[in-house]
Parts: C-alpha cells; structure tokens; sequence
C-alpha cells in the first residue's frame, strides 16, 4: 500500500482551469512546478487530483486539486517558497498566471496516533470542506471525532482520514476562496473513486441524531477527486 509522509499542516490549491489550456497545466505542473514546491524545505511532498462528478459533489467551478504536506508552517515563509513566488518561471508565468486559483493553508486538528509521520494513501480522496456555526462547533467536533470518521474509516476501501482546521494565510497571494466560511476539512483516502458507491459506505456516512442535531448550522462542500499524478503515493523532493 501506498504512503505519504505528513506533518503539522496542510496547502491546498483549488484551481479552475478551462478545457483549452488543460494539457498546458498539467504539463507544467507535472514536468516543472510540483518539483519546484517540493524541494522546498519543510514541504514533505505533493499530490495533484482532478475532480470526479458523483451523485452528492457540490456545485463548483474548482476541477482541479493540489495537497502539499507541510512540515509546519515555516516552509511557506521560506526563501526558497518566496522565490517561487517572487520570481515564477516563464511556464508558470505564462500557464498560471489567469487562471482562478483558490488558496487554503490547515493546521491539522486530528485524528492523531503515535508516531504517524505516514498515512496510506490510494488513487482517490473523498474531500469535504465543512462550516460550523461558533455556538456549535464543540458539538461538532464532538461529532465528527467520536462518530462520523470512526463510521467512515470502518467502510470498505476507506484508507486513512485527517482532519484540518484553516488558518489565517497572510501571503497576500490573490488567490479566491468562494468556500471561506467552511474553515473545516476532512480528508478521506479511498482506494479508487468507486468507493463512495458501496453502500456500505453510503451507510456509514448516513445523518445520525447527533448530526441532525446540529441542523443548518453545519454545511459541507463535498467532492471525489482521483490522483493523476504521481500514479500513485506523493512526489517527495529534496526539501522533505
């Protein structure tokens, strides 16, 4: 089975690429820029995922998904990041540079077991940014930790699960978030996409009272993504 190493924190590219100019990114991510982020120190390695439309996706203009694994937070503000972004190469100049591009830096908030510097990993993630209104997010997490991801991780080819909660990301990169308020990420590692179509898993994931407690103060934005590069684990460079 497959790994990646992990750390404290987690960079998420959300990018909306239009068709024509599809093959141009994935080339230069795939032949320039992941290796350039990941010999980055204190960027453990990166993964990129294109999005899967299934029955429960929520609406979005985002088809593309990068993940890098963060170390700490110090690799963003390293000179090495800020010469990436300072001085972009021409590739990146001339591919990245219009597209709408959605950025969000998590600290991690769970579940947590010793020594887990990996996790498994497979060839598709069940991605679900969540908003929690203040008067109920203890109940929340609550859920979340204590029933919703143990029910989720018993179900047939569910691999691993993180949790992340957002923090503040002062970079200044004009990046836009149309999920902002859904400051909450679960991350599920699936063996493939047809995971999320056994209804063993769809009955782990079924409202239980504890959700339907929380009501309309909880909303998600769901999506399935499959990897499309690497093949399969996570590129690691010279900055791991």
């Amino acid at each position: 089975m497959a790994e990646q190493r992990i750390g404290a924190n987690l960079l998420q590219l959300r990018w909306n690429v239009p068709p024509e100019k599809v093959a141009d990114f994935e080339a230069w991510y795939d032949e320039e820029h992941l290796a350039d982020m990941a010999a980055v120190p204190g960027i453990l390695g990166g993964r990129r995922f294109a999005r899967v439309e299934t029955g429960f996706s929520s609406p979005t203009e985002f088809g593309f998904l990068t993940l890098y694994q963060l170390a700490d937070l110090e690799a963003l503000t390293r000179p090495e990041f800020q010469a990436l972004v300072d001085d972009p190469s021409p590739w990146t100049r001339r591919v990245a540079f219009d597209l709408g591009l959605s950025r969000t830096v998590y600290e991690r908030i769970g579940p947590f077991t010793a020594g887990d510097a990996t996790q498994p990993v497979g060839s598709a993630l069940l991605h679900v940014m969540m908003a929690a209104e203040p008067s109920v997010v203890d109940d929340f997490n609550s859920w979340y930790d204590e029933e919703h991801v143990p029910a989720i991780l018993g179900a047939p080819g569910v691999l691993s699960a993180r949790r992340f909660a957002a923090v503040p990301d002062d970079s200044g990169y004009n990046g836009e978030n149309p999920e902002a308020d859904h400051t909450f990420l679960a991350v599920y590692e699936l063996a493939d996409a047809g995971v999320v179509d056994d209804p063993a898993f769809r009955k782990a994931g079924a409202p239980t009272p504890r959700r339907e407690r929380l009501g309309t103060a909880v909303r998600s934005h769901v999506q399935v993504y499959r990897q499309v590069f690497p093949k399969e684990g996570a590129f690691e460079g010279s900055g791991s």
